[in-house]
């Protein structure tokens, strides 16, 4: 796939997630309606982070949501 100008790569734009997924544990995106969070972060110790919430009016504002909360976890493990 060819990479089109002005497009920003993911961890670009979400810094905090990236290294969190290649370096710390996973990320959940989607829920049913039993789960009570529609995006959540866990590593070895279980839940790090989620959102609280069911439902956004898009991806990116839960993407942007996530890169909030992750910010104070990837610092605590030395990024």
């Amino acid at each position: 796939m060819k990479k089109e100008r002005g497009k920003r790569k993911f961890k670009d734009s979400y810094p905090n997630i990236d290294y969190f997924v290649h370096s710390v544990g996973r990320v959940d995106i989607g829920g049913d309606s039993m789960d009570p969070a529609f995006i959540r972060a866990t590593d070895e110790g279980g839940n790090v982070w989620d959102s609280g919430k069911k439902v956004y009016k898009d991806l990116d504002s839960a993407l942007e949501d996530l890169e909030k909360g992750l910010e104070k976890r990837v610092r605590e493990v030395g990024r």
